[in-house]
């Protein structure tokens, strides 16, 4: 996946799987385990505009995961 310069997002739109594009977000350190959220679907799905709204929804989720951690 490349990450979008100045996004905390990787992209991967048919570069691992044809027909597949999807994003992802590193979340963090718990304990000593680095987790990570992915979400992907088939391209015929995927719009610019899809993309970024889910683009910041999976920010949103990453971050609000990231705080509840004790």
């Amino acid at each position: 996946m490349r990450p979008e310069r100045g996004s905390r997002i990787a992209w991967n739109l048919e570069e691992s799987e044809p027909g597949i594009a999807a994003m992802s977000i590193s979340i963090g350190e718990f304990g000593s385990q680095r987790i990570a959220m992915s979400i992907a679907l088939p391209i015929s799905r995927f719009t610019a505009e899809r993309g970024e709204k889910w683009s910041h929804d999976l920010i949103d989720i990453a971050d609000a995961i990231a705080q509840g951690r004790s």
